[in-house]
């Protein structure tokens, strides 16, 4: 016959054979239902995908993309004449040394050069400026409304340096006119 202490210890083992036993089959149970949820998804998100190529299959009708690519090119024609024609953004320094002169401002220095800037996969023209001014705080003031004001609705101050005393004020700024962006190798 058994000794009672000797079946305790049996009992004990045995109990924390089928707590550790219950608790693997319940963490593989749920890494099971955790595989079968992702196959799921993945199921899922296929056969989705299957339906759209599916619809981009049948919607490969010609007229269909000749006239959505016809409207693109019609937003696009749109959207870009917002911005200047290259050659008008020449008029630049004469707009901005005729606003300095109007507000009574000297001007120290200018120069001004073209680069370009890709924005989006398209090449923009950008004529760049680079202006020194002197004058008064308030007319300084009326020169940077005035500018951002202009009839260029793409130019931008890029930076600028304040310095000076209460009655005297210089300025240094950096402008920048976008111009129509180059589509194609050629202005749109």
């Amino acid at each position: 016959m058994l000794e009672r202490g000797k079946l305790g210890n049996l009992d004990f083992s045995f109990i924390a054979v089928i707590v550790v036993g219950l608790v693997l089959l319940f963490s593989f149970a749920q890494s099971n239902t955790t595989a079968r949820e992702e196959k799921a998804l993945i199921a899922s998100e296929l056969s989705a995908a299957k339906i759209r190529l599916a619809q981009i299959e049948n919607t490969s009708n010609s007229e269909q993309m000749e006239s959505d690519l016809s409207s693109l090119k019609n937003q696009l024609t749109t959207l870009t004449a917002f911005f200047p024609a290259r050659e008008d953004c020449a008029e630049l320094p004469f707009v901005l040394l005729e606003i300095a002169e109007q507000n009574e401002l000297v001007i120290l220095s200018y120069s001004s050069t073209w680069t370009t800037e890709t924005i989006a996969d398209l090449d923009y023209p950008v004529f760049s400026s680079q202006l020194s001014l002197a004058g008064d705080p308030e007319n300084l003031t009326a020169f940077l409304g005035d500018i951002t004001g202009s009839v260029y609705d793409t130019l931008v101050i890029k930076s600028m340096v304040l310095s000076g005393s209460e009655e005297t004020w210089n300025i240094s700024l950096e402008t920048a006119l976008y111009a129509q962006p180059e589509i194609g190798g050629s202005a749109w």
